[in-house]
C-alpha cells in the first residue's frame, strides 16, 4: 500500500468514524434534554457492563483472523469457522452464568434483571459484525466497512431517538435500540459471511488451538483496557453520586472525540504498517520511516488534543442541557488520556505483528490496577473530576510501557540521528 492508498483508506475510515461519531453526537443534546443525569447515569451503567462481556465473548478473536490473513490467507475461510464456533460457545457460558447469578449482578450492578440477561445476546451480535468489519479491513475495502458501520449506527440512533422523543420512553428507548438493531446487523454480518464464502464448515483444532492462543491473553489486556475505560464511572457513582456520573459520562464521551480519530487512523495504518514492517527487514531505510512519522503523528496528537480540550467550555454551552454543563471540565482530561491511547496504537502493533500479545496482558492488567487507586485517591481528593485525571494519567503509564515492552520486543532505530 501507497501513501497514497494509505491516505485513501485512512480518509474513508476517518469519515466513516467521524459520521458515525456525529449521529451518536447528535444523540447527546436530545438525551440531555429529555433525560435527567440519573437516567443518562442507567445507560451509561449498561454500557460499562456490555464493555466487559464483548471482549470475553468474542475472545479478542478479530485480531488473530487479521494476523493470519497476512502470514497465511490459504485456508482464511476454515479460521472464521472456527473462530465463529468459539464466539458462540463463550456466548452460551457467559449466558449461563448471567442467569445463575442474575439477582446478585441485578442488585450490584442497578439494572433490572430483564435488560442484564440480554447482554450476553448483544456481545454476541456486536461479534459478529467485528468479525465481518475485520476482513473488509484486512482485504483493504474501506468503504464497505464505513457503509456498514455508519448504516449500524445511524439506524441505531434514530431509532433510539424515536423511542426516547416520540414514543416518550426514557433510557429503555435508548437501549432497546441499541439491542434490536446489533441483533439485526449481527445477523446480517453472518449472512454476508456466509454469502462470500468465507465460511467453510470444517472443525479445525490447530485452528482453535492458534485462535486460542491468540486470543485468550487479550482477553486480560481487554479486562485491563475496561478497567481504564469504565471503571471510573463506578467510582463515581459509589463515590459522588449517580448524578454526578451521568454528568462525568457525557463530558467523557465528548472527550473521546480524539478516541474515534486515532481508531479510524489505526485502521487504515495497521495494513500499512505491517506490509511495511515486513518491508523492512530488508529495507532499512523503511524502518528510520516509520519511525519518523510515529513521531510526528505523536506531536500533531498532543496539541489536536489540547486544543479541542481549550475550546470545549465554550462547545458544550450550546450542546448539552443545562444540567450537563459542569462535564466541561473533565473533556480536556480524557482527550489527553486518549492522545496517550492513540500512541499506544502505533507500539501496541509491533507486538501483535510478532504475535507478543501476552505483554500487552500484563501490560494492561498493570495499569487497570493503577487506574483503580488512582481513581480512589484521586476522587477522593478531587472529586468526580479525579476520575478523569486517574483516566489520563493511566494511559499515559500505559503507553511509555507499551513504548519500553516493544522497542525492546522488536528493534528500531528510535534514536536514529544518533548513528546519522
Amino acid at each position: 500500500m501507497s501513501i497514497k492508498s494509505l491516505a485513501k483508506s485512512s480518509g474513508v475510515y476517518l469519515i466513516s468514524n467521524v459520521f458515525s461519531m456525529g449521529i451518536l453526537f447528535l444523540l447527546i443534546p436530545v438525551l440531555t434534554r429529555y433525560l435527567t443525569p440519573e437516567s443518562y447515569a442507567v445507560i451509561s451503567m449498561f454500557e460499562a457492563v456490555l464493555a466487559i462481556i464483548v471482549p470475553i465473548v468474542g475472545l479478542n478473536l478479530y485480531g488473530a483472523i487479521s494476523v493470519n490473513y497476512y502470514r497465511s490467507n490459504e485456508d482464511i475461510d476454515e479460521f472464521i469457522w472456527n473462530v465463529f464456533l468459539l464466539i458462540v460457545f463463550m456466548s452460551i457460558i457467559v449466558t449461563i452464568l448471567f442467569f445463575i447469578f442474575r439477582s446478585q449482578l441485578s442488585g450490584l450492578l442497578g439494572i433490572d434483571v430483564s435488560w442484564l440477561l440480554l447482554i450476553p445476546l448483544l456481545a454476541l451480535s456486536k461479534s459478529f459484525i467485528q468479525m465481518l468489519l475485520t476482513i473488509w479491513q484486512v482485504t483493504l475495502r474501506p468503504v464497505f466497512y464505513g457503509l456498514f458501520q455508519s448504516t449500524q449506527i445511524t439506524i441505531e440512533i434514530l431509532f433510539a431517538v424515536y423511542l426516547v422523543v416520540t414514543v416518550g420512553m426514557a433510557w429503555e428507548g435508548r437501549l432497546e435500540a441499541m439491542v434490536v438493531v446489533n441483533i439485526f446487523f449481527g445477523l446480517l454480518a453472518i449472512a454476508i459471511l456466509y454469502k462470500k464464502n468465507l465460511f467453510k464448515v470444517t472443525t479445525r483444532s490447530k485452528h482453535i488451538r492458534d485462535a486460542l492462543i491468540f486470543g485468550v491473553p487479550l482477553v486480560l489486556h481487554s479486562i485491563g483496557g475496561w478497567g481504564m475505560n469504565m471503571i471510573d464511572r463506578f467510582f463515581v457513582n459509589s463515590m459522588v453520586s449517580a448524578e454526578a456520573m451521568g454528568v462525568y459520562t457525557v463530558g467523557y464521551q465528548i472527550g473521546m472525540v480524539v478516541f474515534f480519530v486515532t481508531s479510524a487512523f489505526n485502521l487504515a495504518w495497521t495494513p500499512y504498517f505491517f506490509k511495511n514492517l515486513k518491508k523492512a527487514e530488508d529495507e532499512p531505510s523503511v524502518k528510520i520511516w516509520l519511525v519518523k512519522f510515529t513521531y510526528i503523528y505523536a506531536v500533531i496528537l498532543l496539541a489536536s488534543s489540547i486544543g479541542f480540550g481549550v475550546i470545549a467550555p465554550w462547545f458544550l454551552k450550546f450542546f448539552v442541557g443545562g444540567d450537563f454543563l459542569d462535564a466541561q471540565k473533565y473533556v480536556i482530561w480524557i482527550a489527553l488520556g486518549y492522545a496517550f491511547n492513540g500512541m499506544y496504537y502505533m507500539m501496541a502493533n509491533y507486538l501483535f505483528y510478532i504475535k507478543k500479545t501476552r505483554l500487552l496482558a500484563y501490560i494492561t492488567f498493570l495499569c487497570m490496577i493503577v487506574n483503580i487507586f488512582a481513581n480512589y485517591i484521586l476522587i477522593n481528593k478531587n472529586g468526580a473530576i479525579g476520575a478523569a485525571q486517574a483516566t489520563c494519567y493511566s494511559f499515559l503509564l500505559f503507553f511509555i510501557l507499551t513504548f519500553i515492552l516493544s522497542s525492546r520486543s522488536y528493534k528500531m532505530p528510535w534514536f536514529w540521528w544518533r548513528n546519522a
